[in-house]
């Protein structure tokens, strides 16, 4: 459901309904209803305010763990290139020091 922006403020939304979840890609009914039931009965008991905060804890930690690893792949990106520009400039001293010889 991280696809479609699903979360548990979207699923804790007392407007929710059979065709919301039926377009959120539940497509059996027993199921669509029985996720109704199972939100009703959490939020009658308030128990879904500290399920949604602890869902929203973990989102920002694995959204921080995506920024990390963005930037692990960013930076290895940028020392592969450093990497090849190297290669290339040993080659083309290389090349200078030996025409140089010739000449």
């Amino acid at each position: 459901w991280t696809r479609p922006g699903v979360n548990g403020a979207l699923l804790s939304d007392p407007k929710l309904s059979e065709e919301d979840l039926e377009q959120l890609q539940v497509h059996l009914r027993v199921h669509r209803r029985r996720l109704l039931q199972v939100i009703s009965e959490l939020r009658h008991n308030g128990i879904l305010k500290g399920i949604l905060k602890k869902l929203q804890a973990a989102a920002a930690r694995q959204a921080a763990i995506d920024k990390a690893v963005a930037a692990k792949a960013a930076a290895r990106a940028v020392a592969q290139r450093a990497t090849k520009l190297r290669a290339i400039q040993s080659r083309a001293m290389a090349s200078k020091k030996k025409y140089n010889r010739t000449i």
